[in-house]
């Protein structure tokens, strides 16, 4: 549904926007200071990868333009990026223009429940992946 904000409502693109700025400075320090950026706790002390290993990787991968080697690095990490940076897209286009805002309203509890099972299984399927291929990929 489209609508424009309330008075009182608060301005999700803008607060979206603001933290996607945040994040990619902290990510820009961190990638250029790479004593910030840390070790994988989890994989330091069960020996396998946590859901996020081999991020760091595919988000460099992805600046050098190496989409493949991203996808191979950590496939989540680069649908994660890309819906974030589409998401960027449309919070810059509904502030600069003032457009109508979308809302997803009216889901009921079978809904809710399907879409919180779908990103389950995929975070799943992802950290299988990456439990098989970062091995090979180091």
């Amino acid at each position: 549904m489209l609508r424009r904000p309330a008075p009182d409502e608060n301005d999700v693109e803008l607060i979206f926007l603001a933290a996607v700025l945040g994040g990619a400075m902290v990510l820009f320090i961190g990638m250029h200071l790479p004593f910030l950026m840390p070790h994988c706790a989890f994989r330091t002390v069960t020996g396998i990868p946590c859901l996020t290993c081999g991020s760091t990787h595919s988000l460099q991968a992805l600046l050098q333009r190496n989409w493949l080697m991203a996808i191979r690095w950590n496939p989540l990490c680069v649908l994660t990026i890309a819906a974030i940076i589409m998401g960027a897209i449309y919070a810059v286009i509904t502030l600069v223009f003032r457009l109508p805002r979308i809302r997803i309203i009216n889901m009921n509890a079978r809904e809710i429940l399907l879409m919180r099972l779908v990103v389950v299984i995929l975070i799943a399927i992802d950290w299988v992946y990456v439990i098989i291929t970062q091995s090979r990929l180091r």
